[in-house]
């Protein structure tokens, strides 16, 4: 007789016990110190060139992500371009020039203030910073010193986390949202009419004074933070939200390496955020 018949008879009169038992063993392996730490945590962030789930374009020096098979969706076109001429897939690929990233795959923190994200990853600074130091170029010209000017600046402090329940990037004024959700808060019509007073870093920040925010319904709002999903990254997984079994079973079934690496990778390739 197998285990699980034998014990079925405790199940039965606890429900619960099969999911909770399933739940610590797995608990267990993934605490394990054999257990790959990349997919430890409930947002797994992939390393570029990874053996199994490799995310990123195949050509050389390429900082973008696949846009369907392995290639990302530029190269993909000039490769349907060569393919006509009679261009050899391994050809093109060695050929082929690198692209930079659209933007950092991670958030950027600013370079003076560590608990604001980067407005621009070219400078990274916050936007007090980014303001700050256009005015700054404007007084002084070609004469201004991006590095002297940076080591004379003053550290303000962060707006704190994100407060869409499954985001990890951090909030980017004291309306609480980091910069892609509030695109996203905008977007959708500003549901629970969550905004901050009229020049509110004149009036407020500048002085030192915490900033008002202002709710037409709070819980709508709340409730639009429980409910928005995650912002992409490639290369990135994020497990926040889910059930803890659920989670879990994930992170279990993405740390056992395939028997078919080729067919994992570009199962992966387009997977980018959960």
């Amino acid at each position: 007789m197998k285990r699980v018949e034998f014990l079925r008879p405790l199940y039965a009169e606890r429900p619960d016990r099969q999911e909770r038992d399933r739940l610590e063993i797995l608990t267990a392996l993934i605490n394990a110190p054999s257990f790959d730490p990349v997919f430890r945590n409930d947002i797994m962030r992939i390393p570029r060139g990874h053996a199994i789930y490799r995310w990123e374009c195949v050509v050389a020096g390429c900082e973008r992500a696949r846009g369907g098979g392995d290639l990302c969706s530029i190269h993909r076109q000039e490769w349907a371009q060569a393919r006509e001429r009679g261009i050899g897939k391994a050809a093109f690929i060695a050929a082929a020039q690198p692209l930079g990233a659209f933007a950092s795959r991670e958030d950027a923190v600013c370079r003076i203030c560590p608990e604001r994200p980067a407005d621009r990853h070219d400078l990274r600074l916050c936007q007090r910073h980014r303001n700050r130091w256009k005015l700054h170029r404007q007084q002084r010209g070609e004469d201004a010193d991006f590095a002297d000017w940076v080591s004379h600046q003053q550290v303000f402090p962060g707006y704190g986390p994100c407060v869409v329940v499954v985001c990890p990037s951090l909030a980017d004024s004291p309306l609480g949202l980091c910069p892609g959700h509030e695109a996203h808060y905008r977007k959708q019509g500003r549901p629970g009419g969550a905004s901050l007073p009229d020049s509110w870093w004149q009036r407020y920040e500048h002085h030192g004074a915490p900033v008002p925010v202002g709710f037409g319904d709070e819980e709508a709002f709340r409730s639009w933070c429980r409910r928005e999903t995650v912002l992409p990254w490639p290369g990135q997984l994020n497990l926040r939200g889910l059930r803890p079994l659920v989670r879990a079973e994930l992170q279990w079934g993405c740390s056992c390496t395939p028997s078919v690496p080729g067919r994992a990778a570009g199962t992966w390739a387009g997977c980018r955020s959960w």
